[in-house]
């Protein structure tokens, strides 16, 4: 957008050269990009952001450069002309089809102009922000545009048929061709201006050839409105059309800049062009109510971190053109103008302030932020759940929590019984769901459908239940299931794992371990069976081996499954009860031995772990899982493992002496133990 150094004059009383005028506007916002000496002027290029459509004319940064130079911004006395108080003229009416579309539209009729040659003055300064002279009737129109930033246009008037002035969409297979000579195609997307009989101008575009002001005009209809910016710029798309006019309408006007825009322009035509203004014909009102704000002082001095005066507040905002009234020592109320439709609360205001203050006077500050590691709340920790288990290979679903009644037969503990819905819509919506399993099977059986093998799913959700005791009860469980195999590289070639209930006691395993869930267990109930998720003594859930018949009720065929379902709300409490403490980093290398073992079935991983680690001493670290094995050379009832051991020393590295002993005595513990022989 190109601004002119003189121009400006007109309004304020530039007291800065034009290159240190520039660097003001770029520091308050709005960035020069060049400035150009042309003709003893001197050109601003700038970049002006889509927000602040008042700037998009020499008044708008005039007033931009009196608030930056604490000078005052007035339009010079003669600069406008009223239009008439007659409302009427004969021949000449205005209609609407939708205010909406067009919530102002005004019509000025100036009769007896004389059309001619621009005087030299106009067309310079026109020519100083690109755009080429034309007549003086049309040269003033633009003129008024670049001024007030209000877009007008002129008409013939004898040239209108009827001398009616239509405001509506074009109908289907209407055409216009503009002043530039093109043909369009208009559709019902793009508003008109229509006479009588046919489209004479594209709203907020530009006008037609047929009504276009020419040497031989005489009588004039000067359009001053406002336009739906949505409908502009439907309207430049489907036309392959961008105009002054219609950037600026896009972006909006208000009706206050319309009519400052009209006023000087039939000040000018007036004295001019001669003729005289006979008729101001006024449609719609396209007033909006002005925003109020309550502006703290206080407020903005902590915001911005500067000593800030009511007074300096006062004069800051008053010369940007907010109408503010002081309300106590601290407190300012302001009145936004129609044309910063950008302005709407407080943090505004501010913005405003520190514009004008200056950025480069603000002091650079780190904000204050106290951190508080014990700070996490209840969604937060469920959020972490569900980064958790999701981390670990399992998808998140979500499914109804109106299920059928006879679905949930499928968990052999309920937590009480399923609340009914009185008017169900099916049978599958009947009741509402004590547990989250079913759902998350019947996602299982639909993907066993689609060929998928790597079935993996959970859901943290709610269950509604009634007990006689507590009456209806919600309670926030996480689920899951998995069946299927999944494919993996070992280093050296393919392997192929099934998915089993132990997958979901390694998913839990790493849960408890990041909530910091004291003391928990797996109680199998028989070999194959399903197992109870116990933290000491409270139970807190359980995990499922599908039988032949649960799996048949989901139509998961062929397929074994496992499902699991706890109560979150023990883990939640447990992770906001837990307390970080840094440790250091390892210092010193690590030693690790192998143990494998023969065990009976029946002894669990875990009770390996704890004879082993109170057997191990200081020096033990950690214990790992490295193998599982069932074939022909483990009998019945038996399995293999192969244990890591993990040996280090916070204050050097090992020896083979000091690592021996630690470790028999883990051999000679484990290889003790009844159950237990070594391989």
């Amino acid at each position: 957008m190109k601004f002119s150094y003189n121009w400006m004059k007109d309004f304020v009383k530039i007291t800065v050269d034009a290159e240190t005028l520039a660097h003001k506007f770029t520091m308050a916002g709005h960035e020069i990009g060049s400035v150009i000496q042309q003709d003893g002027d001197f050109i601003f290029d700038a970049e002006i952001t889509s927000n602040r459509s008042d700037c998009f004319c020499m008044t708008g940064m005039a007033r931009e450069a009196s608030a930056i130079l604490g000078k005052k911004f007035k339009a010079p006395a003669g600069f406008f002309k009223s239009v008439p108080g007659k409302s009427k003229v004969a021949g000449v009416s205005v209609s609407l089809e939708s205010v909406r579309d067009c919530p102002l539209y005004t019509a000025t009729v100036i009769k007896g102009v004389k059309v001619g040659p621009s005087p030299e003055w106009l067309r310079r300064r026109l020519e100083s922000v690109g755009c080429r002279s034309v007549n003086n009737i049309v040269d003033i129109t633009n003129y008024a545009l670049f001024e007030w930033g209000a877009p007008l246009h002129a008409f013939d008037l004898d040239k209108i048929s009827g001398g009616r002035i239509i405001v509506r969409r074009a109908g289907q297979g209407e055409s216009l061709t503009t002043i530039d000579g093109k043909t369009h195609l208009l559709t019902p997307e793009i508003l008109i201006i229509a006479d009588s009989g046919k489209p004479v101008a594209a709203a907020g575009i530009m006008g037609g050839e047929a009504s276009e002001v020419s040497s031989g005009t005489v009588n004039v209809l000067l359009e001053g409105a406002i336009f739906d910016p949505v409908l502009v710029r439907k309207g430049c798309r489907l036309m392959a059309a961008q105009t002054e006019a219609s950037y600026r309408f896009e972006r909006g006007v208000d009706a206050e800049r319309v009519k400052l825009s009209v006023e000087r322009a039939v000040m000018l035509i007036v004295s001019l062009c001669g003729g005289k203004a006979q008729a101001f014909i006024r449609k719609g009102s396209g007033a909006a109510g002005r925003k109020q704000i309550e502006f703290s002082v206080t407020g903005a001095e902590k915001l911005l971190n500067i000593k800030l005066a009511t007074g300096k507040a006062y004069r800051i905002l008053s010369g940007l053109g907010f109408k503010v009234k002081k309300v106590s020592s601290s407190t300012l109320k302001v009145e936004v103008p129609l044309f910063r439709k950008d302005v709407g609360q407080q943090a505004d205001l501010e913005e405003e302030i520190a514009r004008i203050y200056g950025y480069d006077r603000i002091v650079p500050t780190l904000p204050f932020v106290s951190a508080d590691p014990s700070g996490l709340s209840s969604w937060q920790c469920v959020s972490g759940i569900k980064r958790l288990i999701a981390g670990q290979g399992f998808h998140e679903t979500v499914t109804y929590g109106l299920v059928e009644k006879t679905s949930l037969e499928v968990i052999s503990e309920k937590p009480g019984e399923a609340i009914e819905v009185l008017n169900p819509l099916s049978r599958e919506q009947e009741v509402l769901r004590t547990s989250v399993v079913p759902g998350l099977l019947r996602c299982l059986a639909y993907n066993i459908n689609q060929k998928q093998e790597d079935l993996r799913f959970f859901e943290v959700a709610d269950i509604y239940y009634m007990t006689p005791s507590s009456g209806h009860r919600e309670e926030k469980v996480l689920a899951l299931t998995v069946c299927g195999t999944r494919r993996y590289f070992n280093g050296s070639s393919f392997c192929e794992e099934e998915f089993g209930p132990l997958h979901i006691k390694g998913a839990l395993e790493e849960l408890f371990s990041w909530a910091g869930v004291q003391d928990y267990s797996f109680r199998q109930h028989s070999v194959g069976g399903n197992i109870s998720v116990y933290a000491g003594d409270e139970k807190l859930g359980e995990v499922i081996v599908l039988d032949k018949k649960q799996s048949a009720a989901f139509d998961i065929k062929n397929r074994s499954a496992a499902a699991a379902e706890i109560r979150l709300e023990p883990v939640v409490r447990s992770r906001l009860a837990r307390r970080k403490s840094f440790r250091k980093m390892a210092l010193y290398p690590a030693v690790t031995r192998d143990i494998s073992l023969l065990l009976k079935e029946e002894i669990s991983l875990r009770d390996v772990f704890e004879l082993a680690g109170r057997a191990g001493g200081g020096l033990l670290k950690e214990l790992k899982l490295s193998d599982v094995y069932k074939g022909e050379q483990i009998s019945a009832g038996y399995k293999g493992l192969t244990v890591s051991c993990v040996y280090r020393s916070k204050e050097k590295t090992l020896t083979e002496a000091e690592v021996a002993p630690a470790h028999a005595a883990v051999v000679q513990a484990l290889s003790g133990h009844p159950g237990i022989s070594l391989r």
